[in-house]
């Protein structure tokens, strides 16, 4: 059983990157996003050692984390899967989530996406999935933001903050919440 069918979630019916279809993404608000972009297998970046995750909500400048975890995926030789979470009863932003599909396609990560009431088990369970060695995240906005939690949760896993430079930085301190 993967993570999705046991969090009972919506998950998309396309993911960036995978084989079938052509064009750019559309989304329907029952079903989520439809099949509709291809790239040759044999582009994707070897994983001999891991993947890096990209965490990302439903926003145009999310472009930055993907870059940034694009430049760590190609120092570490790792895949690069991009990540999100959305909750079904919030209103989509449908070009947000295109784009960052489209940007995803360029810097030839694997995107998800996930609909589930239960966000942050969601994140958990899909980490737990994927086991990735690296996650790039945007900056916490408060104290005991979810990404708090995630950084004590999985202290075997590199975490990288960025800024809405594009810059990155590691995370060292995770119990008194300060980065690099």
């Amino acid at each position: 059983m993967t993570a999705r069918q046991a969090l009972g979630g919506i998950p998309t019916r396309r993911q960036a990157g995978e084989v079938g279809g052509e064009g750019p993404p559309s989304f329907d608000r029952k079903g989520g996003f439809v099949v509709s972009s291809s790239i040759e297998m044999g582009s994707m970046r070897p994983s001999s050692f891991g993947k890096t995750l990209v965490l990302v909500t439903n926003q145009f400048q999310c472009e930055r984390i993907i870059q940034a975890g694009r430049r760590i995926a190609n120092i570490t030789s790792t895949q690069l899967l991009v990540f999100s979470v959305q909750n079904p009863d919030y209103d989509p932003t449908p070009e947000a989530m295109e784009y960052l599909f489209r940007v995803s396609k360029e810097y030839d990560a694997v995107m998800n996406v996930l609909y589930s009431q239960a966000p942050e088990k969601a994140l958990v369970d899909y980490i737990k999935e994927e086991r990735p060695t690296h996650i790039l995240t945007g900056m916490p906005q408060q104290k005991g933001s979810v990404l708090h939690k995630l950084w004590k949760k999985f202290p075997h896993i590199t975490f990288f903050t960025v800024d809405q430079e594009g810059s990155f930085q590691e995370v060292l301190d995770r119990q008194n919440h300060e980065i690099a």
